[in-house]
């Protein structure tokens, strides 16, 4: 994958990424205004890892073991037995904030809980979500948070479970001191059973054993109350004084980066799959058909009749530079012996075709050869219009080529190029008629006769088939595509139709423009400031 097209394609949908974090942040927000806010309070205890016996204070644990007692604590802290004890003391049970119904019960009777246990059960699983035990660091001091609605709530809740787990260790260490000393009657009963019917020497050991048994009974017994839990508490829970969710910086932060990641993913499948293109070889990629220019955005100052100026003021700039590419692109790769006669058409309307037309038409007529630009768009009414206030083509053809074209091309007055306008539009099923008259088979003919190239600016083909009539006529076929616009199936999809509607009687290519028509007809083809006086001209027919 390259990087940089990435980026650079991430770039291209920056307002859409934007608007895709925008929406996060407020979904974001809106979720935590909307959050029932929760208090936390914490409670630390600290525990003894290595327990002194005090039967046998020689006896002290393995090396290494501190460690994993301390994180068994943890584990006991969590342990149902300690959380069930804090829900019975403090009669979770009956609380709605731990044993109220889910929502799914209430719409669905069906998977209600109905057990006269199932109160303490659904207690005891949310209090599993707000009890959080854990160690701090590799120190010896376990921390017990809760979360509660109330601040009080929240420091009892922890005071309690910690008070749980300490009753529970002095509960253990009683019980295990008890069995010890059942076992040790145990073994008191059976030597005085052996000492009944010892004699000499052996009732001599089995009495000191006696004594010694005896004095460690009664050792266990003392002990037993003298037991202590091996875990103390260093800091109880306090009530505290603003509550610890929702926390907005993180809803923020999480809203932010679904934002970015939702907007990012449907950038790049925008990319993928109904995206633009954006070089040459991206369009011969997509399209399969060479591509022989790519047509540079530019800044036009104001005042500026159209980009087509460019051609004339700076003929040595980057924009003049890649229509004489193209020119001669067209030109060499037609490889025609006579006159060159091109059609120049798009997927949508305002992809720049008609500004490549013009530009390319100056750029032959500077180069010495005698051009004819025929705008053949008879439906337009807007955009890109050339000379739409003067009569064209469209009056030819009514006439059935009966009226002077003398009178009707007009010549730029800088380049020498003609142009034939469109003149006023027609109705879509009169455009239907003439664009396959025998009058303007002729006049193309006769075109050919009387200049070097003929350029044929068509309406574009997502609304008209205007350019399939016209690509029998023609030598090559300039599909144009707006740079990182038009998506690559549709392009695909109408150079299909153009390309079998053009059969073996035309060449077809593919050029990526980065300009686009203006908004108003007047701001890019003032024409009657560039054009002179129409010439008296003979078009052999």
């Amino acid at each position: 994958m390259d990087l940089r097209r990435l980026m650079a394609g991430f770039g291209r949908h920056l307002k859409l990424i934007t608007l895709f974090i925008v929406l996060g942040l407020s979904v974001a927000a809106l979720g935590a205004a909307y959050q029932r806010p929760l208090y936390s309070a914490t409670s630390l205890i600290i525990v003894d890892p290595t327990p002194q016996n005090l039967l046998s204070p020689q006896d002290r644990p393995p090396s290494g073991s501190e460690s994993a007692r301390v994180q068994s604590e943890v584990e006991i802290l969590k342990s149902d037995s300690i959380l069930l004890e804090v829900v019975d003391r403090l009669n979770l049970a009956a609380d709605p904030e731990f044993a109220a119904e889910p929502w799914t019960a209430r719409w669905i009777p069906a998977l209600a809980q109905t057990s006269i246990d199932a109160p303490r059960m659904r207690a005891l699983s949310r209090l599993k979500q707000r009890i959080r035990a854990e160690r701090r660091g590799l120190t010896n001091i376990l921390a017990v948070s809760s979360l509660a609605m109330s601040p009080d709530r929240a420091a009892v809740l922890a005071n309690t479970t910690v008070d749980a787990y300490l009753a529970q260790q002095i509960s253990a260490k009683t019980e295990s001191l008890a069995r010890a000393e059942q076992m040790m009657n145990a073994r008191i009963e059976a030597v005085r059973a052996s000492l009944a019917n010892a004699t000499g020497e052996d009732r001599s050991v089995l009495s000191r054993q006696l004594g010694a048994l005896q004095a460690r009974g009664r050792d266990l017994r003392d002990l037993a109350g003298l037991q202590m839990a091996h875990s103390n508490v260093v800091s109880a829970a306090i009530a505290p004084l603003t509550p610890s969710q929702p926390n907005v910086l993180a809803w923020l932060a999480e809203g932010c980066l679904v934002g970015l990641g939702s907007g990012c993913l449907l950038a790049y499948l925008r990319e993928a799959w109904t995206g633009g293109m954006y070089s040459e070889d991206d369009a011969e990629r997509h399209l399969g058909l060479p591509a022989i220019g790519a047509i540079p955005h530019v800044t036009l100052p104001a005042g500026s009749e159209g980009p087509s100026e460019e051609i004339l003021e700076r003929p040595l700039g980057g924009y003049a530079n890649a229509i004489r590419i193209l020119r001669a692109n067209l030109q060499h790769q037609t490889g025609t012996a006579g006159a060159l006669v091109a059609t120049l058409t798009s997927s949508r309307q305002g992809e720049g075709k008609t500004t490549a037309a013009l530009s390319l038409a100056r750029s032959f007529a500077m180069a010495g050869r005698k051009v004819l630009l025929i705008d053949c768009d008879l439906r337009s009414t807007g955009t890109g219009r050339i000379a739409p206030s003067r009569p064209g083509l469209a009056a030819y053809l009514r006439a059935s080529g009966e009226i002077d074209l003398n009178r009707l091309i007009i010549r730029d007055g800088v380049s020498g190029a003609a142009i034939l306008p469109a003149g006023e539009p027609l109705p879509p099923y009169e455009v239907d008629r003439v664009i396959v008259s025998a009058a303007l088979v002729e006049l193309i003919a006769a075109a050919r006769e009387s200049f070097d190239v003929v350029l044929l600016d068509s309406a574009a083909l997502d609304n008209a088939a205007d350019a399939m009539y016209l690509a029998p006529l023609s030598d090559a076929l300039l599909f144009l595509t707006r740079w990182a616009d038009t998506p690559h199936r549709l392009a695909r999809r109408h150079l299909m139709r153009l390309v079998a509607a053009a059969g073996t009687e035309a060449k077809v290519f593919v050029a990526v423009s980065q300009q686009v028509e203006a908004k108003k007809p007047a701001d890019l083809y003032n024409l009657a400031g560039f054009f002179a006086a129409p010439e008296r001209r003979s078009v052999t027919r």
